[in-house]
């Protein structure tokens, strides 16, 4: 996994042209049915593996991971920030796995380098036509992902963690100033309010994402900070 040397950020917002145009141009709507992952994603060496499963859809996740500090003393140099979810968009990263396979742990690392210019709302909203879906918290341990758009429905699948590991060391850091590491890769397994066809829920190939670590020379109210990561979606 190649860490990224920062570059000029260009200012980035999900309908337009740059960021989201140059990612498109490697997507599109390739079907999947693979009962193996590519080798150069083979994250199951220290996650629990998905045998029996079949990968049904991967995206890439671009979006901002949040963080909250003691509002009676923010600053404080002994404070930590605390995790209390993400927003992302998801873009649909299916011809990615068949025919790029070889870009799977470099494409988190080029989208981080254009800075999001959005709002949560405006994340959520993204509507371009290779977004699988959105990704949020329903509270601090909860994840969504709402694989409904306006152009499919696939349900939304409410997970859990059900374990992780450190993202290597090699992993690009994040955008300066916030180059304070990337968070960790994740295993996730779906409640019985899902809806979508998923069985399993993989975060891994993270950029950027990580908190300070502490709250000084913090206002107090949400830090966020930008990230990307892939994400795999499991069948039976």
């Amino acid at each position: 996994m190649a860490m990224g040397s920062p570059v000029p950020s260009t200012r980035w917002k999900p309908h337009h042209r740059d960021g989201s145009n140059f990612f498109g141009s490697l997507t599109g709507t390739c079907s999947m049915n693979m009962t193996s992952i590519p080798s150069v994603a083979n994250f199951s060496s220290t996650l629990p593996s998905p045998t029996g499963q079949r990968l049904q859809y991967v995206a890439v996740g671009r979006g901002i991971q949040n963080y909250t500090c003691d509002p009676s003393d923010p600053s404080a140099p002994s404070a930590t920030p605390a995790a209390i979810g993400a927003v992302a968009a998801l873009y649909n990263a299916n011809c990615i796995v068949q025919n790029y396979a070889h870009m799977i742990d470099k494409i988190p690392d080029i989208l981080l380098q254009f800075s999001i210019n959005s709002t949560k709302d405006e994340i959520l909203a993204s509507d371009s036509p290779n977004v699988l879906g959105h990704h949020r918290f329903g509270n601090s341990t909860t994840a969504v992902f709402d694989l409904n758009t306006a152009s499919h429905e696939y349900g939304q699948v409410i997970a859990h963690k059900a374990d992780s590991m450190n993202a290597p060391n090699i992993s690009p850091l994040g955008q300066s100033p916030s180059a304070n590491g990337a968070v960790a890769w994740l295993y996730l397994l779906p409640s019985a309010d899902s809806t979508a066809d998923v069985t399993s829920v993989y975060r891994t190939h993270t950029a950027g994402g990580n908190a300070p670590a502490t709250c000084e020379g913090q206002k107090g109210g949400t830090l966020s900070v930008e990230y990307a990561a892939m994400y795999w979606f499991f069948t039976k």
